[in-house]
């Protein structure tokens, strides 16, 4: 069971890799929230509009939230996990705290298609 989840989750890793590449296609180098809750992209390529609050409001903690949530950041994430998932086989193959932590990386994606409940943690 723990060969499928793997794939499952290598298949998530390449779909959250493919869009955040997508937002990641401009010249800046990082997302910055402003106080009013404004999050723009600031970078080498100048600073450009990304998102706002509503009319006469204030997404400030909405924000910060994807401000912090970059395209930069989830790829080194993607990176992380996908490490995490190698170590499996080059510690001569399925323990039980590795698969452990590969449940628990799967976690956030319980739900999408190919999920199976037998893997909720």
């Amino acid at each position: 069971m723990t060969a499928e989840l793997v794939a499952f989750l290598r298949t998530q890793l390449d779909e959250d890799e493919r869009v955040a590449s997508a937002a990641a296609d401009h010249s800046t180098t990082e997302w910055a929230a402003c106080d009013e809750g404004d999050v723009n992209m600031v970078g080498t390529g100048g600073n450009g509009f990304l998102a706002t609050g509503p009319w006469g409001g204030s997404l400030r903690k909405s924000g910060v939230h994807m401000a912090r949530w970059d395209p930069t950041r989830v790829l080194a994430e993607i990176d992380a996990k996908r490490r995490i998932l190698d170590l499996g086989p080059g510690y001569g193959g399925y323990n039980d705290a590795w698969s452990d932590a590969v449940h628990a990386l799967a976690q956030p994606y319980a739900g999408r298609e190919g999920w199976r409940e037998e893997w909720k943690a």
